[in-house]
């Protein structure tokens, strides 16, 4: 909880001046990336991912079903969130964090039938099957997104690699292209 709670004390207390090059070289890795309105928002992601380690964690004593259940809660109230703020600069990374949330409602829910021991055979391979495509969809969305900002990235980071790829014909295509956020 602290890694979250100081990111979010260091933004606030230097929100005025985020945009100049020294603040941007120190914590421009918190900020950069979302819109300007929500430049504490990493630190929003990780109090989220804090809050499902420490239920699994610090509420061990309690019924496993319950435990699936408040982190399917904290899981909806992220998911809530996110969509409504759309924080991020680039709509794909908004749809990377919903459609990560998504999978990871759906894999809980599932495996909050492998709790109960009243599955038959064939319902367990269904819902294993259900929780290994929505991640396999999520993994493959990923590498698609990432494939299309991988071109901008190239050329504002690697000019001359990416320059050196321009001179590749069957890349050359690929990488002119404007890639779509």
């Amino acid at each position: 909880i602290g890694m979250p709670v100081a990111a979010i004390g260091c933004l606030v207390k230097n929100h005025r001046t985020l945009d100049d090059s020294g603040m941007r070289a120190k914590l421009g890795f918190l900020y950069q990336g979302f819109r300007p309105k929500y430049f504490y928002w990493e630190a929003i992601v990780l109090l989220r991912k804090v809050a499902v380690a420490c239920v699994v964690v610090f509420l061990l004593t309690i019924d496993r079903a319950l435990q699936a259940l408040i982190c399917f809660g904290l899981l909806l109230v992220a998911y809530t969130i996110q969509e409504r703020n759309q924080p991020y600069v680039h709509s794909s990374l908004n749809k990377l964090d919903t459609r990560s949330i998504i999978v990871a409602l759906i894999t809980l829910y599932c495996g909050l039938y492998f709790i109960s021991d009243d599955l038959n055979d064939t319902s367990q391979i269904l819902l294993l099957l259900v929780m290994l495509f929505s991640n396999a969809y999520f993994l493959v969305f990923w590498v698609i997104q990432i494939g299309k900002g991988l071109p901008l990235f190239l050329k504002q980071h690697h000019p001359g690699f990416y320059n050196h790829l321009l001179k590749t014909p069957c890349l050359s295509k690929c990488l002119i292209a404007k890639p779509t956020y």
